[in-house]
């Protein structure tokens, strides 16, 4: 039961950054944690379009920002226990509770929920 309370206190601090982060401070955190190249996958853009978010050249489109915060919210739930080296590999690499698709993919594919409920796995289980 310790673990569960731990886990949902987690969860819930991982949500309230994740909602009180300004869109570019989220995205230049993104490219910081995990680099251009994958934040730019996540969301089917080009690396200068996600560039231009972080420096607040242009505004973060709204289903960008959906995908972006719940990437933002699972890199803080799972800093809590991991290195940001090894959240970065949970990101590109195959995913048995994703039907062996990497989180970076499913969130492309708009299956948010599905890269949330493994992060929390992740983050419990390991």
């Amino acid at each position: 039961m310790g673990d569960l309370r731990i886990s949902e206190r987690s969860n819930n601090a991982a949500h309230r950054h994740s909602v009180q982060v300004s869109d570019r401070d989220l995205v230049a955190a993104l490219i910081d944690k995990l680099g251009v190249s994958i934040v730019a996958f996540m969301v089917d853009r080009d690396k200068t379009t996600v560039r231009r978010w972080a420096k607040g050249e242009s505004a973060l489109p709204l289903e960008a920002n959906r995908a972006l915060r719940l990437v933002y919210q699972v890199f803080k739930l799972l800093e809590s226990v991991e290195s940001d080296h090894t959240i970065g590999a949970w990101f590109i690499g195959m995913n048995p509770q994703l039907g062996d698709q990497s989180p970076a993919e499913a969130v492309r594919d708009d299956n948010l929920k599905d890269v949330l409920e493994a992060a929390r796995a992740f983050e419990v289980g390991g």
